[in-house]
């Protein structure tokens, strides 16, 4: 029995119907009750008309029970649409209707729906039902987000349209209409993934945040000890996590997604925890979902490196022990197959545990009421994405083949060309997309075709056979150019294809590269704004960005930009080092300081002189920085970063200097006055060099002023001998230049002998 607390459209359905005073004795209300969806669909005149009316003209729908039988065919088909194309189990529904009509009606902003999907009449009825339905009622917008979640699954790229819709819908929204707490945090977790698919992540992080505090869930990254391999005997520390939460009682579910052990002869299937690290709290269903929704933001917000897979597993390890959501463990095994599928050791078991997965999908076993379980909480992806994924990973591991046959099966044209040309079969692509072409003609095809070819000519008749309409001709012709590196030649085309969808992140990208390359500072400024808003993620547009704004002389904008950049990519030594000029020139001086210092950290060597003037006469001369703030206060981060310079690089002279100069101690700085005059004089040529031998008399007349107020009559002396053997050496060459330092010089020596 499926239980109407088990998703939020049931209670907010049951609710709803409460308020009128309406028994759950609708026929209607009674089979969603029990999951009967294609048997109502089946039953339903109303659904019969509107398969052969395909304006879906409803009749009457302020009358409450044609809205609850309306209502209850757009929640029934849309669920049908969902077990076809995304969960199973197989089923029995079968339409006659012509889908094209259906295909065209849901493709938006030129982008036409993925091929694979099945009876899109079904998301079709839902949509023109919904739309029809009273938009205030909290139920239909409700349905409406997640139509709109559905509908743009089904699309390859992202379709402004559809985002403007989901952002005007969430805006009618009142949150307080939701009286439980766990039916927030469900509508939060919603929310959530479609702003993380859309590069929303601040928002998204919030709504998450908000989602949390409904549950009362505390997520903690902690570290302990374990073991990973068979032969380890000694306990390392290994990153888990501990969730605190008052979760609801909840039934262990049977015929859960079977998961696949890993068999390695030296590393463990997962990690043994010495003490209390296995220690699992059972969560429900929409718990777990709130866990996955942080797998997929981490995901998102951070940098793809090692660091972030460290996070993410323990995580899918937690969801994975819990025995009470079908759908949850089946999304949590998706995604540890993505992440397994980067590593020797575990790629093999990624690769049977989506095999298994796929003819889990395929098969019976769970039942649909069971599978639909927190659906719209946990976001998963659909089938013919699932089996992509699989593909990528025989392709991975050389299975060409294999790879090929998966891609073939799901019209996946632009990897069979990848494949043929591994396979140096190049022109087995072009004879297959021709055979498609004769049996439809499409702009997709049309394209794929140029690029099998090479051939511009079957862009502009892809461009005309949308009418004009769609962003995939110039996108594709754009990147043709692109590819040729005439760049000024491929700018208008890709600017065309994102005028007419501007949710297209490589084509971004590209812009951004193409025009950054000709010089055309505005429009690749405006391309890698962007192209961050929708990936915040990488580092080479933030970096690219920054360039821009310094081409501009926008150096403020800059130094925002390589700040970016540097939270994606913290081990780029060259990011840093353009944040350190930024910084400098921006007069973010202690950033200067942070960024020499993970500089030195990352290439152990590094020696900026300008730099460390800059540095040092910003707090000498009590220059303002950034707040207006006095540059004093950074003295003594300033003596650190010198000291560890001048330990790097105790040759060089202007480092010795500058480190005397600061220092505040007189000891101190003669010392480091001595050290510079060393570095100076190792050259023992250095008196028939005009400005070097005028560079050691201003040392040397530095160091004898400073030596004149010591009372350590024995550095006094080395000190005194030192300007000695200096002065002797600079007379002989007699520069006229450097004349009037020598004379106080000498001075300066008559002053230390007395």
């Amino acid at each position: 029995m499926f239980s109407l607390n088990n998703d939020i459209k049931h209670l907010l359905l049951y609710n709803y119907g409460k308020q009128l005073n309406l028994e759950l004795n609708s026929p209607f209300l009674s089979k969603l009750n029990n999951g009967d969806f294609i048997e109502l669909l089946n039953e339903s005149d109303d659904f019969s008309r509107f398969l052969n009316d395909q304006q879906i003209n409803l009749i009457d729908c302020d009358n409450l029970d044609k809205f609850i039988e309306y209502l209850s065919i757009a929640i029934s088909s849309l669920t049908t649409f969902v077990q076809l194309n995304w969960i199973g189990p197989p089923t029995v529904y079968e339409n006659t209707t012509d889908t094209q009509f259906y295909k065209q009606a849901l493709s938006l902003d030129g982008e036409e729906i993925n091929e694979n999907v099945q009876n899109p009449e079904l998301l079709y009825i839902s949509r023109k039902i919904i739309e029809q339905l009273h938009a205030s009622e909290i139920l239909v917008l409700i349905w409406k987000l997640r139509i709109i979640f559905v509908h743009q699954s089904i699309i390859d790229e992202r379709c402004i349209s559809l985002f403007e819709e989901f952002n005007n819908t969430i805006n009618q929204i009142k949150i307080d209409e939701f009286e439980n707490p766990r039916d927030q945090a469900s509508f939060y977790i919603q929310i959530s993934h479609m702003l993380i698919y859309y590069g929303r992540i601040t928002e998204a992080e919030e709504y998450i945040n908000k989602a949390k505090t409904c549950l009362g869930m505390q997520i903690e990254v902690i570290g302990d000890m374990g073991k990973r391999t068979r032969y380890q005997t000694k306990s390392l520390a290994q990153v888990r996590i501990k969730v605190l939460v008052d979760s609801p009682n909840v039934e262990i579910e049977e015929n859960l997604p079977e998961i696949i052990k890993l068999n390695d002869d030296v590393r463990l299937d997962s990690i043994q925890w010495d003490n209390s690290g296995n220690d699992i709290v059972v969560l429900s269903g929409l718990e777990q979902a709130l866990l996955l929704v942080e797998v997929a933001y981490r995901r998102k917000a951070m940098p793809q490196d090692e660091l972030i897979n460290e996070e993410i597993q323990p995580i899918l390890d937690y969801v994975l022990k819990q025995e009470n959501c079908w759908l949850a463990r089946f999304v949590a095994l998706i995604s540890k197959c993505r992440l397994e599928s980067s590593h020797k050791r575990t790629i093999e078991r990624a690769l049977n545990q989506s095999e298994t997965l796929i003819n889990t999908l395929n098969s019976g076993g769970a039942p649909l009421v069971q599978r639909l379980n927190n659906f719209w909480t946990l976001s998963p992806i659909t089938r013919w994405n699932i089996e992509a994924q699989l593909a990528d990973m025989m392709l991975s591991l050389g299975l060409v083949k294999a790879a090929l046959d998966i891609f073939l099966k799901l019209s996946l044209w632009e990897d069979v060309i990848v494949c043929y040309t591994i396979l140096q079969l190049r022109h087995k692509a072009a004879e297959i997309i021709r055979q498609e072409l004769e049996k439809k003609k499409s702009v997709k095809l049309l394209c794929l075709l140029g690029d099998a070819l090479d051939d511009v000519q079957l862009y502009e008749e892809a461009w005309e056979l949308s009418e004009r309409k769609s962003a995939r001709p110039h996108r594709h012709w754009g990147q043709f150019l692109f590819a040729k590196k005439e760049y000024e030649a491929c700018i208008p085309h890709l600017q065309q294809s994102l005028e007419i969808n501007s949710l297209q992140a490589t084509v971004w990208l590209r812009l951004g590269y193409a025009a950054l390359s000709v010089e055309k500072w505005d429009i690749a400024a405006n391309a890698y704004r962007r192209y961050t808003t929708i990936e915040p993620n990488c580092f080479e547009a933030w970096n690219n960005l920054a360039r821009v704004y310094i081409a501009q002389g926008d150096k403020n904008r800059a130094y925002k930009a390589f700040n970016e950049a540097l939270k994606t990519s913290f081990d780029n030594w060259q990011v840093w080092e353009n944040f350190m000029l930024t910084s400098i020139d921006t007069g973010h001086f202690e950033d200067a300081i942070r960024s020499y210092h993970r500089l030195l950290d990352l290439k152990e060597k590094h020696l900026d002189t300008e730099v460390l003037i800059i540095l040092v006469e910003a707090i000498l001369k009590h220059l303002p920085n950034h707040d207006g703030g006095d540059s004093a206060r950074l003295t003594q981060k300033c003596l650190e970063l010198l000291g560890r310079v001048t330990a790097i690089f105790q040759n060089e002279f202007k480092p010795w200097e500058l480190y005397a100069t600061l220092t505040t101690d007189n000891y101190l700085r003669v010392q480091r006055f001595q050290r510079a005059h060393r570095a100076l004089i190792q050259d023992s040529n250095w008196p028939k060099d005009m400005h070097k031998c005028c560079k050691v008399i201003d040392n040397c007349i530095k160091l004898g002023e400073n030596c004149l107020t010591l009372t350590d009559e024995s550095l006094k002396s080395s000190v005194r001998l030192s300007l000695k053997a200096a002065l002797k050496g600079a007379s002989k060459e007699q520069w006229t230049e450097c004349a009037n330092s020598l004379s106080e010089l000498e001075k300066i020596v008559e002053e230390l002998c007395k």
